[in-house]
């Protein structure tokens, strides 16, 4: 078990990002679950995977880097307990049917926070950890809505969309040294 990957999986108590950590825990990864409220993390789950599953809090739209909540502050705490990460999973996301007309600025502020800028502070402190192991990995659930705009879903492929430009700056920058 002390050579299992360390995988970091944002959004990890529902949905698709729940999904991501049960297959991996049933794998044999051991994951650093980073959710708004670590107490709405299935408790079952939490038992069975008491050696493998660490559960934080994390806020995507916390800025201050010395918050524990923080996206730098969850890779510390992730690194302090398993000397590493070899790979971030994020699937933190909200969202809000924002049409162009009728568009409440603060839904979209909230979307780019979330779903755009959530993942970049994310990048910006898990990456120099992933660069110290030679096939660090970074996935991001975009949806297809960063390549489209279905019906008047404007706000949330913005935020998707600029997510999309985000993981491929990720790529650029990671790529020379092994992250994929």
């Amino acid at each position: 078990m002390a050579d299992s990957k360390v995988v970091m999986v944002s959004g990890a108590n529902r949905g698709i990002g729940l999904a991501v950590v049960t297959q991996l825990l049933g794998e044999g990864y051991r994951v650093s679950a980073g959710v708004r409220d670590p107490s709405k993390m299935p408790f079952p789950l939490m038992q069975e995977y008491s050696e493998t599953l660490a559960v934080f809090q994390y806020d995507a739209t916390e800025v201050d880097t010395t918050a524990v909540s923080s996206a730098q502050g969850w890779v510390t705490e992730t690194v302090a307990r398993w000397g590493r990460v070899n790979a971030v999973v994020m699937c933190a996301g909200v969202w809000i049917q924002v049409p162009l007309l009728h568009a409440d600025e603060a839904d979209i502020d909230l979307m780019f926070d979330v779903n755009c800028k959530g993942p970049m502070r994310l990048a910006r402190a898990v990456l120099r950890v992933l660069k110290e192991n030679p096939d660090g990995r970074v996935v991001s659930l975009v949806s297809m809505s960063g390549k489209r705009v279905p019906g008047t879903s404007m706000g949330y492929s913005m935020s998707k969309f600029a997510q999309l430009a985000l993981h491929q700056s990720i790529r650029n920058e990671g790529y020379n040294s092994g992250i994929r």
